[in-house]
């Protein structure tokens, strides 16, 4: 190596130091002096909320949720099922893997329904072929 390329070896090295350097010491700094903007404090207590104003919304408690591909439906699925468990609601959950998909759903696919049951599921929320006389099943 010639004695030109080793000196800019050097020169890099030292200003890959200093820039290493810079950086500790700016995010020291951002520790340190770190402090929150009034603007990003609470203005004061929560509004008081009245016991007497009607409710406008209510849980729905009876969910059908058509589960797609892509659409971050699974993230939605884990949602229903933490609400359905957090208030006891049952689910319609599949005999084997999925309810029959890609077959057209039949209610037998779901386990613990029975012929004429009067079983009765609160959220049904996995990937099936929607039809709608074996669903309100």
């Amino acid at each position: 190596m010639s004695r030109l390329a080793g000196c800019k070896l050097q020169v890099l090295g030292k200003a890959a130091l200093l820039f290493v350097g810079i950086c500790f010491a700016v995010q020291i700094l951002g520790v340190i002096f770190n402090k929150k903007s009034p603007s990003l404090e609470r203005a004061g207590p929560p509004l008081p909320v009245s016991r007497d104003a009607p409710r406008s919304c209510a849980p729905r408690t009876r969910v059908m949720f058509l589960k797609t591909h892509k659409t971050a439906s699974s993230t939605l699925l884990n949602v229903l099922y933490r609400f359905g468990d957090a208030r006891n609601l049952s689910f319609a959950l599949p005999v084997g893997y999925q309810l029959g998909y890609p077959e057209q759903f039949h209610a037998s696919y779901v386990k613990g329904y029975r012929n004429c049951s009067s079983q009765v599921f609160n959220i049904m929320c996995n990937h099936l072929r929607f039809y709608q006389p074996e669903v309100q099943n």
